[in-house]
């Protein structure tokens, strides 16, 4: 079991750094096309979906998260209290490990998104993780070494000023 943990936590770390680099373009391009987030008449790159000009990076915004697909990783996550991305969903940590192969590879203990529950259970209850540290989600799991984290990874919108948003 402490092999798998050690996946585990390998896994984790991937993924962060992946969410990093997601919303790291993200943030490229809210600063670039503010409100592109919007589909509006006036923002008329907002069915493209892309988040660069070579086109190599695209998103798909859901609920309360995005789907983004980078020229070497896909990742899948939630913008969770205050926008930040640090949390880990056990699906979407699950699923981006199943839909990258060199991901895939470095874990092969890691065998399904129930096993990867269990073991974020166990980081939990061992308190290395929080799960439902923040109101937002009730299933997202947090590192105990993130939520203290005063700049935690958050996806940083900027707003068209027609639209008023409350922070």
């Amino acid at each position: 079991m402490d092999l798998e943990r050690h996946q585990l936590l390998g896994l984790i770390e991937d993924y962060k750094l992946a969410v990093a680099k997601a919303v790291g373009l993200l943030n490229a391009k809210s600063e670039k096309e503010k409100g592109f987030q919007y589909a509006r008449p006036e923002n008329t790159h907002s069915s493209e979906k892309y988040l660069d000009d070579s086109k190599e990076n695209s998103y798909m915004f859901h609920g309360i998260g995005c789907f983004v697909t980078m020229k070497e990783l896909r990742v899948d996550f939630d913008f969770g209290h205050e926008r930040r991305c640090d949390g880990l969903d056990p699906w979407f940590v699950f699923d981006f490990l199943e839909s990258n192969k060199s991901i895939r590879d470095k874990y092969p203990l890691l065998l399904s998104d129930t096993h990867v529950r269990s073991l974020l259970q166990e980081l939990a209850e061992d308190g290395l993780a929080v799960k439902d540290a923040f109101s937002s989600s009730e299933r997202t799991y947090y590192l105990t070494s993130d939520i203290h984290n005063a700049n935690p990874v958050t996806w940083k919108p900027y707003w068209p000023d027609d639209i008023d948003m409350l922070d």
